[in-house]
């Protein structure tokens, strides 16, 4: 039982529990309604996609590049199109950035949309009326004509005309490339001619700059190209507001905002021709840096398909069904589809067989006996233009055959072997596959006639094996022979009978050395062990021929064993073999040869031949200066032996090289006396794989050495530092001396590290061994003798020296000047004596002083007196007027004089200030002198 309180918990519960499930059925019912409404907006969109699907389409549209969107006029959605997608009246198309499509209308005509273009298509009757809301369009009209309605104004272009039009925010832009369009406006309606440009401005009003009517290439356009080299492509236009002399460039890039121009082509017509490789290009016309036309041109490569199957000349036999023949060739891109044409002439001109194609790839069974020419033409969109190229034309052959033949046999060889031991494998028959057989016949027998058979077996390969296990056939001869039945049961002829020997364990009969093509020695030949393995109980011979055919033979011995030695050979090109001739009556047949092989019997190499030294040629020895030895390659060599002897009879041996893979040998041969040399140069081969050991003979050469060594330059040694005076004051002797006597010599020196570059500071035609060079300035210095010998060899110094002549120190300063730093010269001074003299001490070392005196301004001083160089050491003013009041600077010089008089060395300044005071006289002061006669 509950308690009162239980109950009154219950029901407060109650209370709180009953407006929650009031709202709870109330969100369940919107939730059903919004789901209903939903349901109900499929239904009708739905419906409207049904109602679409039985609208007639007015036309189809492609891309050339990228993709389009499509609405339907009862749509809110865009929806990407496909290739070759119907499009319906009403439907807005739209190109994004990038972008560009075609449409063709079902009644003819074609409009090509730009990127960024939005239209929406109108139907009058048959003739399309297209609304361009923005973008450029290219409208090619068809029988029925279009009418373009762009930023409120009517275009009406007539059948045939080709015009192009663009409405944006600054105006409308219209243009007739061929036929003629009625122009419809507020102002009236006009018609336009092909040639006629059109600008319009925001306002409506028309414009008259300077414009360009482009009439090739069409806009967009895609060129096809079926060669490999550039496609010269012409540009044309009409000139509108522009004088004729006034040139206009075509600039032609792979971007769009031109910032790689790769071709710019500049004219004062009204064409040009440009060479375009594949590829998508951007064109713009441009008239005093503004852009007059733009567009782009898509070059594509488009060769030609290559034809692949049937191949060229192959033949298809049949007996009673006709063959089914596969064709198929490569591809071209951007192909919508091929037409594939065969024909019983090669110029195609006897109606025969066509099909269009989608793939690359037809088969077909209806082509009858006889000759067939085939090619294929590749089918590209309409907007392409240019040169579509087809295949050339190729042939095969299709034959009737009345009888069925009998099969080719292969394996077994006609008197081969057939292993039965108990742990043998499968063992093959086999023969060619026939096209008509549906099945094939073997039987073994041990009479030609195949009577009796041991084996009769019908299989639909081409092969019959015999099982491991299988113990049908026992050791002897036997024939075997094969015939075809076709599907309706007609049976061919027995294939001849072969025969074949059974045997318990495999046969064997390989050659095993030497290997084919392997090169012998002639010398080695002799040798040489040929040998070979052979379990045929048959005589056995070697053989040996000068042709692969064995029709005539060199060697052929009767051997008993498994190899064969002792024979020489000429040199040249052999073939053996090994072949076994079975007993007579045998039903084996002929010999068991096995497949020849192929050897070379070499001669020794030839003798090298030497280029240098050449023969009898003489070599200057210069110090550390290898002499180049070298000679040509021998073919087929793969290593030298070089040496050098000082006598004919190879006995006194001075250098050698045991082994070299080069052609070129450096030796030093300065160490070596003067005379007479002989050098021998042998090639070698190493045996290999392919090939034994081989020598050649030797190439011997003759050269004569004579010794030369450079001149030597004595002094001064490298690097010498000469006194300043000694270099100017006296004689530098430079010594130089040579073990030859030159022909000429030139002394030179120079500042320069190499003397002989530039203008030296001097130069002497054959100069004495000691030359002397007289005042010489303070720098560096670098010289060097060039000479030849009387014969014209070269023995000029291996180097330039050089040698330093040091700066001329300065003469000390001098002492004990008068009057003494900062003496003052007052007035009496000046009454009593009327001059001032200037004392100094002498220095030693100098011939001659200089007295200066500077007047002291402060900031700068005024030169008063400046002397040569004087012998005394004293200097007397006597002009005083010279002088000022103020302080004055005077200083001394000792210097060292040349003879003549030039100065050599200069000294340390002495320095001294001097106060002249001299008081200022007073202002003059004068009386009235009051009024003058005469004034």
């Amino acid at each position: 039982m509950t308690t009162r309180k239980e109950r009154r918990r219950h029901k407060e519960t109650e209370a709180l529990d009953r407006p929650r499930r009031i709202l709870d059925a109330v969100v369940i019912l919107l939730c059903l309604a919004g789901a209903g409404v939903s349901l109900n907006l499929f239904r009708i969109d739905l419906f409207q996609t049904i109602r679409s699907f039985s609208a007639v389409p007015v036309g189809t549209i492609t891309f050339k590049y990228n993709t389009a969107q499509r609405r339907l006029s009862d749509r809110v959605l865009w929806d990407r199109l496909r290739n070759e997608s119907p499009v319906y009246e009403g439907d807005l198309i739209r190109t994004a950035e990038l972008s560009g499509a075609v449409l063709h209308f079902a009644g003819g005509g074609e409009i090509a949309l730009d990127e960024n273009t939005l239209i929406r298509i109108q139907m009058n009757d048959d003739q399309a009326a297209i609304d361009l809301a923005e973008g450029n369009v290219n409208v090619s009209a068809g029988e029925s004509g279009i009418v373009l309605n762009a930023g409120g104004r009517r275009i009406e272009a007539a059948a045939g005309t080709v015009m192009t039009a663009g409405n944006r925010t600054d105006g409308l832009v219209f243009q007739v490339s061929e036929g003629n369009a009625i122009f419809v406006d507020e102002a009236g309606s006009r018609e336009v001619e092909a040639g006629s440009f059109v600008v319009l401005d925001a306002s409506g009003e028309e414009l008259k700059e300077p414009a360009a009517l482009i009439f090739s290439p069409r806009p967009n356009a895609r060129i096809l190209n079926p060669y490999r080299e550039p496609l010269e492509m012409a540009f044309s236009w009409n000139r509108v507001n522009i004088p004729p002399e006034e040139k206009i460039t075509l600039e032609l890039a792979e971007d769009r905002n031109f910032a790689r121009v790769s071709q710019t082509l500049e004219t004062p017509g009204n064409s040009v021709m440009a060479k375009l490789p594949p590829g998508t290009w951007n064109w713009r016309l441009v008239y005093n840096m503004a852009s007059l036309a733009h567009g782009r041109i898509t070059v594509v490569y488009a060769p030609a398909p290559a034809l692949i199957a049937p191949a060229p000349d192959y033949t298809y036999r049949y007996r009673s069904r006709t063959p089914s023949v596969h064709f198929f060739w490569a591809g071209t891109g951007d192909a919508l589809y091929y037409i594939l044409e065969a024909a019983p002439s090669p110029d195609f001109s006897t109606p025969g067989f066509s099909s269009q194609v989608r793939g690359t790839s037809l088969v077909t069974s209806n082509l009858g006996p006889g000759t067939w020419y085939w090619r294929v033409r590749p089918v590209f969109p309409g907007d392409f233009g240019g040169v579509i190229a087809a295949s050339a034309a190729a042939s095969f052959r299709v034959e009737q055959s009345g009888m069925l033949e009998a099969p080719a046999l292969i394996s077994p060889a006609e008197g081969g072997f057939v292993n039965i031991a108990g742990d043998r494998g499968d063992y093959y028959f086999s023969w060619r596959q026939a096209n008509e057989a549906a099945s094939y016949t073997i039987r073994i027998a041990k009479s030609a006639d195949l009577r009796n058979p041991v084996i009769n077996a019908t299989v639909r390969d081409n092969f019959w094996i015999y099982r491991r296990g299988e113990r049908d056939i026992a050791e002897g001869d036997y024939y075997w022979g094969v015939f075809q039945t076709d599907a309706e049961g007609n049976e061919s002829s027995v294939s001849p009978p072969r025969v074949f020997t059974a045997m318990t364990g495999q046969l064997v009969q390989r050659m095993v050395f030497p290997p084919d093509g392997y090169t012998i020695a002639e010398n080695l030949l002799p040798d040489i062990r040929f040998t070979w393995k052979s379990n045929i109980p048959y005589e056995t011979f070697f053989q040996v021929s000068d042709e692969a055919g064995f029709s005539r033979f060199q060697i052929n011995e009767r051997v008993s064993g498994d190899t064969f030695q002792g024979r020489t050979l000429p040199a040249g090109t052999w073939y053996w073999r090994i072949s076994a001739r079975p007993p007579p009556g045998s039903l084996a047949g002929g010999a068991l040869e096995t497949p020849p092989r192929r050897f070379i019997a070499a001669p020794s190499f030839p003798a090298p031949a030497l280029e240098r030294p050449a023969a009898g040629e003489r070599i200057i020895l210069r110090e550390d200066e290898p002499v180049q030895f070298r000679w040509r390659t021998v073919n087929g060599a793969e290593y030298y032996q070089f040496r050098v002897y000082t006598d004919r009879g190879r006995s006194r041996l001075v250098h050698e090289v045991a082994i070299t893979e080069t052609t070129a040998q450096p030796v030093n041969m300065d160490n070596l006396p003067e005379g007479e040399y002989y050098w021998t140069v042998q090639s070698f081969a190493l045996e290999g794989t392919a090939a034994t050991r081989r020598i050649g003979l030797t190439g011997e050469g003759r050269f004569v050495t004579r010794k030369l060594r450079p001149l030597n330059l004595d002094s001064p040694r490298q690097g010498a530092e000469i006194a300043g005076l000694t270099a100017l004051r006296g004689a530098t002797i430079l010594r130089w001396n040579s073990m030859e006597n030159p022909g000429r010599s030139r002394f030179i020196i120079s500042r320069s590290p190499d003397p002989t570059l530039g203008t030296p500071l001097q130069e002497i035609a054959n100069p004495d061994r000691s030359i002397s060079l007289s005042r010489l300035a303070p720098g560096v210095y670098y010289w060097t003798v060039t000479a030849e010998t009387i014969d014209g060899y070269d023995i000029s110094a291996e180097a330039p020296r050089s040698f330093r002549v040091l700066p001329i120190p300065l003469l000390p300063e001098v002492p004990a000047a008068r009057p003494v730093n900062g003496h003052t010269i007052g007035p009496e001074e000046l009454r009593a004596n009327r001059n001032i003299v200037f004392r100094w001490g002498t220095v030693a070392g100098a011939n001659g002083y200089i007295f200066t005196l500077f007047q002291d301004r402060g900031r700068d001083r005024r030169q008063v007196i400046r002397t040569g160089p004087v012998n005394e050491t004293s200097f007397t003013v006597d002009n005083l007027e010279i002088l000022d009041r103020g302080t004055f600077v005077w200083q001394v010089e000792a210097v060292g004089a040349g003879s003549d008089g030039s100065i050599e060395q200069h000294g340390r300044l002495a320095e001294n200030r001097l106060e002249i005071d001299i008081p200022v006289p007073n202002q003059v002061r004068t009386e009235n002198p009051g009024v003058l006669y005469g004034q």
